[in-house]
């Protein structure tokens, strides 16, 4: 192993998106099972205009936009540390999508509570400018990296060069890590690119 070698990985995810779980379970331990260095950034982003079949009705409690808020309590969580806000993300995609909760301030306030989070901060930071610049960045960031559909997932591979892998199927650990072997194994090439949607081996 080369001392430089460091994974960055950015997952871009819709809060209101139940496809996003279990992935989002999935890269959060990722760093748990590699031997480089690893960061990972959730990146929160509305797509399609809003447009989500798989998303829970709008409880009457809710008087905000219902794609929107989601997004800006993703970055209030973060501003109490990266790793809260990926646990209050999991854990409010979980009440809505496993247990069934309503979407509407009390949920969210539940899963911030649930990841330790300061109620009194966090309803502080909600609605503050800071979030929503901090949720601006990340739209611009999903536009510079050309990231139109969520889940997206970028793995930047760094060693001796840097070597870029992108998911948009089948986001789980084994191609995680069959990512992050073939970017290792590419570290000869200079800003190698793997393929958009490489094609997996059968026994995924």
């Amino acid at each position: 192993m080369n001392s430089k070698d460091m994974i960055e990985i950015f997952l871009f995810v819709n809060p209101l998106d139940k496809n996003s779980l279990e992935i989002a379970r999935s890269v959060f331990h990722f760093p748990d099972t590699r031997h480089e260095k690893v960061s990972v950034r959730f990146v929160t982003i509305k797509a399609n205009d809003d447009s989500y079949p798989n998303a829970p009705h709008k409880g009457k409690s809710l008087d905000f936009n219902p794609s929107f808020i989601p997004c800006l309590a993703f970055q209030a969580a973060s501003m109490q540390g990266k790793k809260r806000g990926i646990q209050f993300f999991i854990k409010l995609q979980s009440l809505l999508f496993e247990e069934g909760y309503e979407l509407n301030e009390e949920t969210i306030l539940e899963a911030a509570q649930a990841g330790q989070i300061d109620l009194q901060m966090f309803k502080e930071d909600l609605y503050s400018d800071l979030a929503k610049k901090s949720y601006q960045r990340d739209k611009h960031l999903a536009k510079e990296m050309e990231v139109n559909k969520v889940p997206t997932c970028i793995i930047y591979y760094h060693t001796d060069h840097m070597n870029k892998a992108r998911m948009e199927l089948m986001i789980n650990e084994y191609t995680l890590h069959y990512a992050c072997n073939t970017c290792s194994r590419a570290s000869k090439l200079t800003n190698a690119l793997l393929p958009l949607n490489p094609i997996w081996p059968n026994h995924i």
